[in-house]
């Protein structure tokens, strides 16, 4: 058996910023998200990035549903519904990595939460908001969504629910 160390961001990013021709915001906002994994990366790269970037349509979901704007929240919906299955998929997975970021960053030590500059300016603010009293419910909505989606549950009607759910779990903290 032979074990491999994870690759460190720095040089990551700067793999990513040569072979792939990145710009710092998206190289740092995909090593963050792969922490330390080659492939991972790449697959991320390789995604359709046209609808937008991950961090964009999280931030869309929950500045939405902390408003409890409803026709906000069914428009980001629908435009979720739009994308490729593996993109909806990958994001779902990046909902998980950013609810444990702001878990890392109110219970444990803040110095190991990895996210790129973008991410960790809205994760300040956003944190406080992920606490004990929601955290288990976001990951089990979120974790059912990924289920149901890779059944090919219908994906409006999958991200409009995780709007709904996103809303009242926000607001239980």
């Amino acid at each position: 058996m032979l074990h491999l160390n994870r690759v460190d961001n720095a040089s990551l990013k700067l793999h990513l910023k040569t072979k792939y021709h990145l710009d710092q915001k998206q190289s740092e906002s995909i090593a963050s998200f792969s922490e330390g994994n080659i492939i991972k990366a790449e697959e991320l790269i390789n995604l359709d990035e046209q609808e937008g970037s991950l961090c964009d349509n999280f931030i869309g979901l929950m500045r939405s549903s902390y408003k409890k704007n409803v026709l906000e929240m069914m428009n980001w919906a629908e435009g979720m519904a739009q994308v490729g299955k593996e993109r909806q998929k990958m994001f779902l997975i990046y909902c998980s990595h950013m609810l444990r970021q702001c878990i890392i960053k109110n219970y444990g030590n803040a110095e190991k939460v990895k996210l790129s500059e973008s991410e960790l300016s809205f994760l300040k603010k956003f944190s406080p908001f992920i606490n004990g009293n929601n955290i288990r419910e976001f990951m089990k909505s979120i974790d059912d969504a990924y289920y149901q989606l890779d059944r090919n549950a219908n994906p409006k009607i999958l991200f409009t629910l995780m709007c709904f759910q996103s809303m009242r779990f926000l607001h239980k903290a």
